[in-house]
């Protein structure tokens, strides 16, 4: 009677609390974001922010995108974009990117930009440990903003690398999108002004049209400057004021309208098929405009449809889960939707290629159905749980949030009024307005849909005979049809069984403890052999990642064997745990915040998860669970079947896959054990029983593991946990090791020339292998030059010879099955330029080879790795693979003392006796994947 005295008066509470809550309430604003706007209009943000040390994010959001373009200017907002790279006041030609790496900002990564519909952004994160790094900064957020050079000389250079952009990105898609595009945004300038725009315009626009629209929209009453970091936020301010408050608006300044996407009385059809796509999927739009969300009100209409298509997709899912589903994955979701201003309940699913209209048809009847009976308590209570522990979770990151990710909301607030409070307020907030909303709050959102009305269903499928596309018509009355079948209301089948009967767990004891003050880290071997190596950090509030390692891999199996085996973890990891099928596990460990997943790879098996601290006894229980309980579902299995079946039907059909299939059987002689792409008779030889067996041999049997745990906990504390769930696994005591398969690379030189697709588009893989003796200095030797040659190349290739947009070399040393070295140069251009950009490769790592590496671009590289590692230091991911590869791959751990000496001790002497040594340009394969001829 207590007890249930005790839930009333919580019950009464709760319904008290939401009664008094003031929906008029404005949402406030993070107190420790500065916000302000210089006379001239421009906007800024300044927040000071822990994570990571020593840095800092700066932006410059632009209002002004595509959708601003006129007919003679279609794609030159991407283009300014592009120019923004290409010399200003204080950086002339490409001297930026140069400055910026002798800073240690990695391009593409610490320094980029994007340009969309609605507005473009650039981003740009700079160390703060030097007060002229952070001057440099904003030098260069204001020759972004206004002082941009546009030399003609530059502007034809950048024409070339923006055609190759561009020509990235032509294929199946980009000729679906094309033929929908038009239908799904008709009525609105959206549907003609597709950022990459027109190459007729990127290849002859004169350059003053370029100067132009720069000219235009680059003004300070359209744009924002954001600030988050390790940094002073007085100081930042008067910065900010006195680098852009000179900044001044064009006299006659154009207008900035704002577009919008017209509504529709009768269902929109837009379906595209293409010889060349891979997959089909279809989308079901139900169109809404986009209010800001600015009050308690306006958050607990927008968490309405966010339970409401939250609680859609786990439906969806249960669905996916079955082998009868007609898709492979469906999801259902309240966001924006390309446009600014699109705001759409929206549902998305990748369909089987011979199932496309039943996918339709099942996404309308489970909208249908949730409008007609609406969701059940239990899916309510679940969701919610799930709901509040997310925001939960983010508020006790406040203090840890990732500076980068601030920075972007606070750009989004800019441009779309986007609310941005407090992590700690708004899980507050929530908590405050939840309880106000009522499962007959929710399920009224379906009565509001109209599926005449502002309506877009968007499929896109291979053209094959195969594939049996609906027409419009079938749609339509898809559509009609989905309200007049019969349908029964859904069922919630909750099992009140507990995860584990804890009682029955037979815990062991940890035999042997061992400590590493040096790197704060403590080893612990248990009674059934298994070690678990722990690092506790602070680094985040309410993260905990695990990591189990184990050698062998389906190397142990025979070829016969080898598909089960590189199947199994997937099918019995779709299995359910116990006494629970998958789709009962996930209502059960709803509210929990962990994730676990087992792998088998060529060499290794494991585990990786996570979990937050107050659920890690959770996560413990289920990873013991895996060992001891794993299920052998037929189901499951079928689902497995069906959906690999269906994911490779057509995969040869897309030029990329076809490519990287063919250059795969060469370099691996056809070897099974290297597909890309599954047969069906591979599929054909996937096994349940053989699958099981093999995930109890390796998943199942805890001999040999080592787990790896980094996070927020303190040892002694979960030391009981580790014996009572981890030294009880089971554990047969035999020797865990690996086959080597003895995989030979080609020797001589192998040119591999594949003809495949319709679009004038070439794709290059260059790949070199040899043996390596390993060790430390020559790993991180190998490194360096890595990072060296990809820069030299994106000279020679983009910047001086506009023949690629990105171009890419990655060097990797790896232990085991045998020490040996991988290069590995990929990019994409036109037929015409692949003879000259493959001699150009030859030609840079040639030089290496005979002369080293400059001292310029030597420094860049080792000033960009060392800031890395200072970022890294304070990662909990970085820690837990680094503490792995002592097991995986040999590597020892180092403080970072000990790596700036070793990285600063690298000479150009080095580099180039490292790439003679190792980098053999008479033994390599080549792959080109050229247009059909």
């Amino acid at each position: 009677m207590r007890n249930i005295t005790i839930i009333f008066f919580l019950f009464l509470s709760v319904v008290l609390n939401a009664q008094n809550v003031d929906l008029s309430k404005d949402i406030p604003v993070d107190p420790d974001v500065k916000i302000g706007t210089l006379k001239n209009g421009l906007k800024y943000y300044i927040r000071k922010n822990a994570k990571p040390e020593n840095r800092a994010e700066f932006r410059l959001a632009v209002n002004a995108g595509s959708v601003l373009e006129d007919e003679s200017q279609r794609g030159l907002a991407h283009f300014v974009e592009h120019m923004a790279f290409n010399g200003s006041e204080h950086f002339k030609k490409n001297e930026l990117v140069n400055v910026l790496e002798r800073m240690g900002v990695k391009f593409g990564a610490e320094l980029n930009a994007y340009t969309s519909f609605d507005e473009t952004v650039y981003m740009l994160s700079v160390p703060t440990d030097q007060q002229g790094l952070v001057d440099t900064a904003f030098l260069i957020l204001k020759d972004w903003a206004s002082a941009l050079d546009m030399e003609g000389e530059e502007i034809d250079k950048e024409r070339g690398v923006i055609h190759e952009e561009w020509r990235l990105g032509l294929g199946a898609n980009d000729r679906m999108q094309k033929k929908n595009f038009p239908k799904v945004f008709a009525g609105s300038l959206y549907a003609e002004r597709i950022p990459i725009g027109l190459m007729s315009v990127v290849d002859k626009a004169p350059y003053e049209r370029l100067r132009t629209f720069y000219s235009d929209w680059y003004r300070p009453d359209l744009q924002a400057i954001v600030v988050v970091g390790n940094i002073d936020v007085d100081k930042m301010e008067k910065q900010i004021k006195s680098t852009f408050g000179s900044l001044k608006n064009p006299t006659n300044e154009r207008e900035r309208k704002v577009f919008t996407l017209p509504g529709n009385d009768k269902p929109i059809v837009a379906i595209a098929t293409d010889p060349e796509a891979s997959r089909a999927i279809v989308k079901v739009i139900y169109k809404e405009k986009g209010t800001p969300v600015k009050t308690y009100g306006d958050l607990r209409k927008k968490l309405v449809k966010e339970i409401y298509t939250g609680m859609l997709s786990q439906r969806l899912q249960e669905i996916s889960q079955t082998p009868e589903s007609p898709y492979n994955y469906a999801v259902s979701f309240y966001s924006r939707y390309y446009l600014r201003e699109l705001y759409p309940i929206a549902l998305f699913a990748i369909s089987k290629n011979d199932d496309v209209n039943k996918t339709l048809q099942t996404l309308l009847r489970e909208n249908e159905r949730a409008a007609r009976f609406g969701y059940t308590t239990t899916e309510f209570d679940r969701y919610k749980e799930d709901l509040l522990v997310s925001y939960e979770t983010a508020a006790k990151e406040y203090d840890k949030a990732n500076s980068g990710n601030l920075a972007m909301e606070y750009v989004a607030n800019y441009l779309s009024n986007n609310m941005i409070p407090s992590d700690k307020d708004l899980f507050e907030i929530i908590k405050e307005i939840l309880p106000t909303i009522s499962l007959k709050d929710v399920n009224e959102v379906g009565s509001t849909i109209d599926s005449d009305k502002n309506v877009v269903v968007e499929i896109t499928a291979p053209e094959t005979e195969s594939v049996k596309v609906p027409t419009e018509a079938d749609v339509l009355n898809d559509i009609k049809m989905a309200k007049e079948e019969k349908l029964e209301a859904y069922v919630d089948n909750v099992s009140s069984e507990p995860l584990l009967d804890v009682a029955k767990v037979k815990a062991g004891k940890v035999v042997k403890t061992e400590e590493n003050k040096k790197f704060g880290i403590t080893t612990f071997e248990l009674s059934n052999g298994v070690k678990v190596v722990m690092k506790p950090t602070d680094y985040k509030n309410d993260e905990i990642l695990i990591s189990g390692y184990a050698k062998g891999g389906t190397s142990l199996y025979s070829k016969e064997m080898f598909p089960s085996a590189l199947s199994a973890s997937e099918i019995v990891g779709e299995s359910g745990l116990g006494n629970f099928d998958q789709i009962q596990l996930n209502k059960q460990l709803a509210g929990k915040n962990i994730s676990i997943f087992g792998y088998i790879g060529s060499i290794s098996e494991g585990y990786q998860g996570s979990a937050s601290p107050k659920d890690f006894e959770t996560f413990l229980q289920t990873l013991y669970l895996n060992f001891t309980a794993p299920r052998k579902d037929e189901k499951a299995y079928q689902t497995y079947i069906s959906n690999i079946t269906s994911y490779i039907s057509n995969l040869k059909a897309n030029p990329q896959y076809y490519f990287k299939d063919t250059l795969s059987k060469v370099i691996y002689n056809n070897d099974i054990r290297h597909t890309v792409i599954a047969t069906p008779d591979f599929i054909k030889q996937i096994n349940l029983d053989d699958a099981f067996k093999v995930y109890k041999e390796t998943l199942g049997d805890a001999s040999g593991f080592t787990f790896t745990i980094v996070g927020n906990f303190k040892v002694n504390e979960i030391k009981p946990l580790i014996e009572k769930y981890m030294a009880s696994l089971p554990s047969s005591g035999k020797k865990r090791e690996f086959k080597d398969l003895e995989d030979k690379f080609p020797k001589g030189v192998t040119k591999v020339e594949v003809y495949k697709g319709k679009e004038q588009k070439s794709s290059v893989k260059l790949k070199m292998n040899s043996k390596f003796k390993w060790n430390q200095k020559e790993r991180f030797a190998l490194r360096v030059f890595s990072d060296v040659l990809s820069i030299k190349l994106r000279e020679n290739l983009r910047e001086d010879k506009g023949g690629v947009y990105g171009v890419g070399a990655y060097a990797s040393a790896s232990a085991y099955p045998k020490p040996e070295v991988n290069l590995t140069v990929s990019f994409g251009t036109g037929p015409e330029h692949v003879e000259k950009l493959v001699d150009a490769v030859f030609e840079e790592i040639n030089k290496i080879k005979k002369d080293g590496a400059t001292d310029d671009d030597l420094n860049k590289v080792k000033k960009t790795l060392l800031r890395g590692r200072e970022k890294n230091l304070k990662n909990n991911r970085f820690w837990l693979h680094t503490i792995q590869a002592q097991f995986s791959d040999d590597i020892g751990l180092t403080t970072y003392d000990e790596y700036e000496k070793l990285i600063n001790g690298i000479t150009s002497k080095d580099i180039k006796k490292m790439a003679k040594k190792y980098i053999n340009t008479k033994n390599y394969v080549l792959g080109i994947l050229n247009p059909e001829k």
